[in-house]
């Protein structure tokens, strides 16, 4: 992080409403995304355009940046930055498991030497939906059941799924994925014969 970045970060943190400043952030960072030629950011904000520049086309940077304030300002403000980085979270949980999947059927397409329809493409995103899906949820219970009350906080739900899907991600990468059994059986029989909703 840069000297400058870590100036603003910190200023939000000393600040009395840092969720209001991550708000702010958000808000003027939407709206440089859409016209980024006429945007203009009000003098009194002036101070946050490190941050608009930065994280402006990398939104994880900016969930990233929000989980960091939330663990250093204060006790009592902590629940309200917390709801504001799930809001965030889950929006950039939504762009990254597209990119997750289309990622997965790009290695399962080459690794199986074919190529998939859009009709049949869909039935693979919906089928590793439902497997990481029930992968995370047994992820979760594994440590739930290990926890003295049998149960989770929100916020260890939150760092656990975050565990879950960089784990998955460091799979992909290294070409580890899973394959529906269903795709196999089109490989070995005839790709014609897949149906979409075989999965």
């Amino acid at each position: 992080m840069s000297s400058e970045l870590h100036q603003v970060m910190q200023t939000i943190i000393d600040s009395k409403t840092p969720v209001m400043w991550l708000e702010l952030v958000d808000g003027y960072i939407d709206l440089f995304n859409r016209s980024p030629k006429t945007f203009i950011l009000p003098a009194p904000h002036a101070n946050l355009s490190v941050a608009i520049e930065h994280f402006h086309d990398d939104t994880l940077a900016f969930r990233n940046f929000i989980r960091k304030v939330r663990d250093e300002v204060e006790k009592s403000q902590r629940i309200d930055v917390h709801k504001f980085y799930r809001k965030v979270n889950t929006r950039v949980s939504q762009r990254i498991l597209r990119d997750r999947k289309y990622t997965a059927i790009q290695k399962i397409e080459q690794h199986l030497g074919i190529e998939f329809a859009p009709g049949q493409r869909d039935a693979v995103y919906a089928w590793l939906t439902q497997y990481w899906g029930k992968s995370r949820s047994d992820f979760l219970a594994e440590h739930r059941i290990n926890t003295p009350e049998k149960r989770l906080s929100s916020e260890q739900r939150t760092e656990l799924s975050e565990q879950f899907w960089d784990k998955v991600d460091d799979d992909l990468a290294n070409n580890i994925f899973p394959i529906p059994p269903e795709v196999v059986y089109v490989k070995l029989a005839s790709l014609e014969s897949y149906k979409p909703d075989s999965i």
